[in-house]
């Protein structure tokens, strides 16, 4: 696969300039960002899961399926702008998707696998691939579980074909978004659950494992994070209404954020209910949104 290219004319007109001793600096640092960006990738590829565990888990928990959270898979158009743009929407609705695959809901799962497979054609995974998972798709829509096989052959077909690419910053701008749209929804299912119909210690049946697996989230955040600031580092960005420094930048913010959590020790203490108002849990779902926002605005 074609890798991608970094620096070649900075290079050429620092050995045109410069001094040998600065070409030899030059050089070693070239060489110390190129290494650190393959361990960033790796770390990558090899920390990113299945997209349907967060979903699973939410179905597991005995959270009722609430399409509301969900964004409009009838809009896909408006992010094929750009490979970027489509990358971000991307993950919106893999997210989406396998929420809707994991609740059994068959007439949003069409609409959404289709958001999914023509903005993952924009982004640059081969059209063959994503053809014959379609086909596939088409005539196992009655059997769940077949369809989350093809869907996540879908995902790992995405990775393999990316992976040493120029699009390979698209699949990191996918995960961060697919993992803010988990994070969404989860929040979403937080926020909306009964108040006044539950016993608070009921309700903390289905919550406080929410609240962890949103806890648990954040290795894969923090993974993402520090793979779009390897990318940055090692090819920048070209054009200049590229988002990526926007995703490096929110991104940090929102590791920042859960680092200060005090989620884990609050169930441990016997006070999850808590949670539920809690000054930095309400900042984190807060830069969520913002993210999000983001992400669906057409521009």
């Amino acid at each position: 696969m074609k890798m991608m290219k970094y620096g070649f004319l900075t290079m050429f007109a620092l050995v045109v300039l410069g001094s040998c001793n600065t070409n030899k600096e030059t050089s070693a640092n070239d060489q110390m960002i190129e290494q650190a960006f393959f361990k960033e990738r790796d770390n990558f590829f090899n920390a990113i899961s299945t997209p349907d565990e967060t979903a699973a888990s939410i179905r597991r928990l005995g959270a009722e399926f609430n399409p509301s959270l969900m964004h409009d898979p009838l809009l896909w158009g408006m992010y094929t702008t750009s490979k970027e743009k489509a990358a971000a929407a991307l993950g919106i609705y893999i997210s989406d998707l396998n929420y809707s695959v994991a609740f059994g809901q068959t007439e949003y799962t069409t609409a959404l696998f289709d958001a999914v497979h023509n903005l993952s054609l924009k982004v640059g995974v081969e059209k063959q691939i994503l053809e014959f998972l379609l086909t596939r798709y088409k005539n196992n829509i009655e059997q769940n579980d077949s369809v989350k096989h093809t869907l996540n052959q879908m995902y790992a077909r995405a990775m393999q074909t990316v992976k040493g690419t120029e699009n390979e910053i698209m699949i990191g701008i996918t995960i961060g978004t697919h993992q803010i749209e988990d994070l969404h929804l989860m929040m979403g299912i937080i926020k909306t659950y009964p108040k006044d119909i539950l016993p608070d210690d009921v309700r903390l049946e289905v919550l406080v494992p929410l609240f962890q697996t949103v806890l648990n989230e954040r290795p894969t955040i923090e993974t993402v994070n520090e793979f779009i600031k390897a990318v940055i580092k090692y090819s920048p960005p070209v054009s200049d209404n590229s988002h990526q420094e926007y995703y490096l930048n929110a991104f940090e913010d929102l590791v920042e954020t859960y680092r200060r959590l005090t989620v884990e020790e609050k169930i441990r203490e016997n006070r999850g209910m808590e949670l539920v108002s809690d000054a930095v849990v309400l900042e984190l779902d807060s830069k969520v949104e913002a993210i999000r926002s983001k992400v669906i605005s057409p521009e």
